[in-house]
C-alpha cells in the first residue's frame, strides 16, 4: 500500500535565504561619578573631629577633617624656637668676624683668629639654614591636620570617627562630583572589540 505515503520527493520544496537581524545583547551598568576623590590622612594622628556625613554636597576649601594638632604645634614651636636661637648665633658670629678683621687690619689679631671667625660664620649660617629647613617641615606636618576638600563634591562613604587613629595614606572619606557622571557597563570581550566611538548602544 505504498500509494497513500507521501515520498520526499513529493513533499513542498523550501528555498533557504541567509538574513542579517539585529541582535539585542542586554548588559546591566551603573551610574557613577568620573572624578571620584579619596581623601587620607599624611600623618598618623587621632581623627578629632569630622565635619562632614555621607550624602554631604561640599565646597571646596570646605573642612573635613581635623586632625588632632597638639603634638605638631609643640614641635613647631620648637623648631621655631631653636630657628630664633640659630639666628641669634649667627647674628653673633658675623659681629665677630667685623671685629676681628678691624683688629687684624690693626694688627692686633692674628690670621688664625680670623680664620676661626670666618669657620664659626659659615657654621652658624649652615645651622640656620638647617634649623629654616625643620621648620618648614614641622609646620607643613601642622597644616596637615587640617584636611579640606580639594574640589566641590558629595560626601559618599565615611570610614572613621572621632577618636580613630589614622595612618599616612589611610581613607577617611570618598567623595565624588555629582556634576560628572557616567555610565559603567561591562561588555563581554567579543562584543566590545566591535564597538567604536560614536555607535548607538
Amino acid at each position: 500500500d505504498t500509494g497513500s505515503r507521501s515520498s520526499p520527493a513529493e513533499g513542498t520544496i523550501a528555498t533557504v535565504q541567509r538574513t542579517v537581524e539585529p541582535v539585542v545583547e542586554w548588559a546591566s551598568g551603573t551610574v557613577e561619578s568620573t572624578h571620584r576623590t579619596s581623601i587620607a590622612a599624611r600623618i598618623l594622628a587621632r581623627v578629632e573631629a569630622i565635619e562632614v556625613n555621607a550624602g554631604d554636597l561640599i565646597a571646596a576649601g570646605d573642612v573635613l577633617v581635623r586632625l588632632d594638632s597638639r603634638t605638631l604645634k609643640a614641635r613647631a614651636q620648637q623648631a621655631r624656637q631653636a630657628r630664633k636661637a640659630a639666628q641669634a648665633r649667627l647674628d653673633l658670629a658675623a659681629v665677630e668676624l667685623s671685629r676681628v678683621d678691624d683688629l687684624l687690619k690693626k694688627v692686633v689679631a692674628t690670621r688664625q683668629r680670623f680664620d676661626q671667625a670666618s669657620s664659626e660664620l659659615r657654621i652658624a649660617n649652615a645651622e640656620v639654614d638647617r634649623l629654616s629647613r625643620a621648620l618648614e617641615e614641622a609646620e607643613a606636618a601642622l597644616s596637615y591636620a587640617l584636611i579640606v576638600a580639594p574640589a566641590p563634591g558629595r560626601v559618599i562613604d565615611r570610614l572613621a570617627e572621632p577618636g580613630d587613629t589614622v595612618a599616612p595614606g589611610q581613607t577617611i572619606l570618598r567623595l565624588y562630583d555629582p556634576a560628572s557622571l557616567r555610565v559603567e557597563v561591562p561588555v563581554r570581550e567579543t562584543l566590545a572589540v566591535n564597538l567604536k566611538l560614536g555607535d548607538p548602544l
